[in-house]
């Protein structure tokens, strides 16, 4: 017996294989739909066709102990009118029994019959013990065993062959699954990083992320990018406690970051939109073009501006100005390498009598490693508060997260753009996280 598989688009496909391949004399058993191998087969139904052809050199025919191949299947119709012509004879070995025959099958039948035979075997009895003795081996004539092995075979086959692609279709989501999951946190991870994350902080941000972002849940990283928001709030928050703003507010930082526009934006809104008393304060030093350029900036708002260049002429300003709301105090910018520079800033500062808040300012396009370099060095100016400027120069926002993690430090402010008073935010801890991810999508470059 040859059983043969196909799997075709349309049934007369099926048909015009099998004649080719088996003859005309084969049979079709079995038509199923089946969805096709990969990706694309699940989306796409297939019909499996199974057809079976009988060679007359290996007939068999199953008498007892002895196991024959099955004959040709034939018409309901045609077996019933053979079945009634043919007599029931008796088996020649009347001594041999189900035992015998059991032995022949596993001893000459091919593995799919032996299984068949054994499926026969095991199955239930009917409820009425006649019954159940009428399909025994010893009392089923074999025409009528025939087809129930025949069917047996079939189905049997049918069983193997859908736990066999169940199995392997399972076993391929599943794969498909993990590599997605997979992939799914190594682009994440290689986003964060890109933007600058530390990478201790970006694994722990991505801890656990598939659990909210699960996959089939509408737009996984749309979701994802949600959920890190939320979380990185959640992580700056301690940061923020306590931050308030105080009558006295000093400005220090390297050269070049945008100190004095940053307090002429501050000047500015305290000023004109909250309706505050202002005055400026600078350090004069050796850089005469910034007092001169606050200068030009309290003349616009209508505000004083003095210029001390000791810290004892400091303190007097101070004091002259303590019916202000607010005071601000620009210094000169000091590279933090210079020692010397930054002990000099120390004594301004330590002038200021009453509440002051002295702020670091630092450039957001600045590599990590200086701005770690600048914060330890200006670490003796004891700041409270950072404020990052050209926020709208660089793509990068990272930097900014692992500074205030890594220090419990606050940003306290931030600019992005040069306009008065108009390009400058309060930093609070959502509206911080929003602004690292600003314009974020997960990364899809090459792995």
């Amino acid at each position: 017996m040859k059983i043969k598989k196909y799997v075709v688009d349309e049934m007369q496909e099926a048909v015009k294989q099998i004649k080719e391949d088996l003859g005309p004399d084969a049979l079709i058993v079995s038509s199923q739909k089946v969805r096709g191998k990969g990706i694309m087969g699940i989306l796409q139904r297939k019909i499996e066709v199974t057809a079976v052809l009988d060679e007359a050199n290996n007939e068999a025919v199953l008498e007892y102990s002895e196991v024959k191949e099955l004959p040709k299947p034939q018409p309901e119709k045609a077996k019933a009118e053979q079945i009634a012509e043919r007599p029931i004879q008796q088996p020649q070995q009347p001594k041999s029994t189900a035992i015998d025959a059991e032995r022949t099958v596993e001893d000459e039948v091919n593995p799919v019959v032996h299984q068949a035979a054994d499926l026969v075997r095991s199955k239930p009895r009917a409820k009425k013990a006649s019954k159940a003795a009428k399909y025994t081996p010893e009392n089923l004539p074999p025409t009528e065993f025939k087809p129930l092995l025949e069917d047996a075979v079939m189905k049997s086959i049918e069983q193997q062959e859908k736990e066999r692609f169940l199995a392997m279709l399972e076993k391929q989501l599943d794969k498909m699954d993990k590599v997605k999951d997979k992939d799914f946190a190594r682009r994440w991870l290689r986003t964060l990083t890109d933007m600058d994350v530390d990478q201790g902080i970006a694994e722990k941000l991505l801890s656990g992320l598939e659990e909210v972002a699960p996959k089939g849940a509408g737009d996984q990283d749309d979701m994802a990018k949600v959920a890190l928001v939320n979380r990185v709030t959640d992580l700056l928050k301690p940061a923020y406690e306590g931050s308030k703003k105080t009558k006295f507010m000093a400005f220090v930082g390297p050269p070049g970051v945008g100190k004095t526009t940053t307090l002429a934006k501050l000047a500015t809104r305290f000023k004109l939109l909250e309706n505050k008393k202002v005055a400026l304060i600078t350090v004069y030093t050796y850089r005469y073009g910034t007092a001169d350029q606050l200068k030009i900036y309290g003349d616009a708002i209508d505000v004083p501006v003095e210029v001390v260049m000791t810290p004892a002429e400091l303190r007097q300003a101070v004091e002259r100005h303590a019916d202000k709301d607010y005071v601000l105090i620009d210094t000169v910018g000091r590279s933090s390498k210079n020692t010397g520079q930054v002990l000099e800033l120390k004594g301004f500062l330590e002038a200021i009598n009453g509440a002051k808040q002295t702020y670091l300012v630092m450039s957001a396009n600045t590599k990590d490693r200086d701005l770690f370099r600048t914060i330890k060095d200006f670490k003796i100016a004891h700041y409270s508060g950072y404020i990052f400027t050209k926020v709208d120069e660089t793509e990068t926002l990272g930097s900014m997260l692992n500074v205030v993690l890594k220090t419990g430090i606050p940003v306290s402010y931030y600019t992005d753009g040069q306009t008065i008073p108009d390009d400058i935010e309060d930093a609070q801890p959502r509206k911080l996280a929003q602004l690292i991810f600003r314009s974020v999508d997960p990364y899809e470059g090459d792995n």
